[in-house]
Formats: C-alpha cells, sequence, structure tokens
C-alpha cells in the first residue's frame, strides 16, 4: 500500500521513474543481440544394415519398410529417411 500512497503524493516524482524504467528497458532492448537463426546442433542417428549377396534394388524394396516402420515407432524421431549415397561402397 506503500507506494499508492507514494504515487498520490508525487505523481511526478512516479511518472519520472516509470519513464527512467521504460527508456533503460529499450535501451536494454536495443544492444541485446539478436540471431534470427541460432546454432542448433541436433543430433542425427545413421542405421546401417548389410546384407551380402543383395543388389542395391534387392536390398531397398523387401526390407526397407519393415526398417522404416520400426525406426518411426520411436517418440522422438523426426523424419525418418534414407540416403545410400552417403554409406561406403554405395557407387
Amino acid at each position: 500500500m506503500w507506494i499508492v500512497r507514494l504515487a498520490l503524493r508525487q505523481p511526478y516524482t512516479i511518472a519520472v521513474m516509470s519513464f527512467v524504467l521504460m527508456l533503460m528497458g529499450w535501451l536494454a532492448m536495443r544492444s541485446m543481440p539478436v540471431d534470427i537463426f541460432p546454432v542448433i546442433d541436433i543430433p542425427v542417428v545413421a542405421v546401417v544394415w548389410n546384407y551380402n549377396g543383395f543388389s542395391a534394388q534387392d536390398m531397398e524394396k523387401p526390407h526397407r519398410p519393415g526398417q522404416r516402420a520400426a525406426i518411426s515407432r520411436r517418440p522422438s524421431t523426426a523424419s525418418p529417411g534414407s540416403n545410400p549415397s552417403r554409406f561406403p561402397g554405395s557407387g
């Protein structure tokens, strides 16, 4: 209740203090660095299955849907995908 009494007794003091606080907030906001695209290190997991004797087409078709479903069941998995050209020995 003391601040209400102070505001009623000295309204100009409260107005000047409010203005100074707003000015300090504005100056602090102007000097704050803002990064629109911050650097975020998102973890990536690579799963590799090796089956000897399979061609690339045989390897892709019968097995991939089951493996993708197994990986997708994980609640934190955003988007499972495949990129065969990133693995060694894949032409």
